[in-house]
């Protein structure tokens, strides 16, 4: 009996340690914090979720009724949402795949200590500062099939410069190799800080057992940097799955659906049509798909820090 008198008690003591004047101060301080990400983050996510089981469209707001999981049914059912769903795919593992060969291999290079490596450095970070929209606007003049620098580069070459952004063979790859350029100096700085992080020792113990540079960046290398890839995977997947900018200035998801991305789809059926049921629909099958994309990557990130 006197166990169980003492936990009310004990609730009661804490309720009023937390309701103290300093840490009423300290709630007060927070308010405006908790105040704006409901604003900005729960209450849209939470008005997302209802407007996607709703029948609504903007041009008709009064005609707004429920819908239950019929705009999702829907989707699976529309070609073009199922088009996007494989260029997105497609765009995130061949984007992602060839920024971490081409990051590994820049940043293997520029870790040596060489004269000018340090101006280099610098200088690769530039791509990274320009807004997506505006190097999509320069990747635009170059694609340009009268006077694009492309066209004049593979043309002296004597061989036919295709359709970049008309051909629907070449589109994507077109679109994707923007992002490769934009971001791929992202991956090249993380993998060159964990480069740094490396001990010396590793490197002199497997010159010792006679061990060449393949078998140096497979069996040290790698196994070290393992965390760094899977953070900088799991970044740059989440970013290229929200691939919109590049897709809106040079091909608007032509030709035909051929660079159609999950984000374009999305944008065109809220701002177009103003099926908005349907575009919310589809950002909350967007949303799951990263979610559980991003935890089986956070976890396969905890497995190898209690594996080591």
């Amino acid at each position: 009996m006197i166990s169980i008198s003492r936990k009310p008690m004990a609730s009661a003591s804490r309720n009023r340690e937390l309701w103290t004047p300093r840490n009423r101060v300290w709630l007060l301080m927070l308010l405006p914090t908790l105040v704006t990400l409901f604003c900005v983050s729960i209450f849209p996510s939470l008005y997302t979720l209802y407007s996607s089981v709703s029948n609504w469209n903007f041009l008709k707001p009064n005609e707004r009724s429920f819908a239950g999981p019929g705009n999702f049914l829907k989707l699976f059912r529309e070609p073009l949402f199922l088009d996007a769903i494989k260029n997105t795919v497609t765009l995130v593992v061949g984007a992602v795949l060839a920024q971490l060969v081409l990051g590994f291999a820049v940043a293997l290079l520029l870790e040596r200590d060489l004269k000018g490596f340090r101006v280099i450095r610098t200088l690769i970070l530039v791509p990274i500062m320009i807004t997506p929209v505006v190097s999509a606007l320069m990747w635009l003049l170059l694609y340009n099939t009268d006077f694009g620098i492309l066209r004049y580069l593979v043309e002296s070459l004597g061989v036919k410069a295709p359709l970049w952004l008309g051909d629907s063979r070449w589109a994507l790859l077109s679109v994707a190799l923007v992002d490769v350029w934009q971001w791929t100096p992202f991956v090249i700085l993380l993998i060159l800080a964990g480069l740094s992080s490396i001990s010396k020792e590793l490197y002199e113990a497997a010159k010792v057992d006679g061990a060449n540079w393949t078998q140096t960046f497979f069996f040290v290398v790698l196994p070290s940097l393992k965390q760094v890839v899977l953070v900088v995977t799991l970044i740059r997947v989440m970013d290229t799955f929200k691939f919109f900018d590049p897709v809106y200035v040079l091909t608007k998801g032509g030709p035909g659906s051929s660079t159609e991305t999950l984000s374009y789809f999305i944008y065109r059926q809220g701002f177009r049509y103003f099926e908005i049921g349907l575009a919310s629909a589809a950002s909350i099958i967007v949303l799951i798909i990263i979610v559980t994309m991003s935890r089986l990557m956070i976890r396969a990130l905890q497995s190898s820090r209690d594996f080591e």
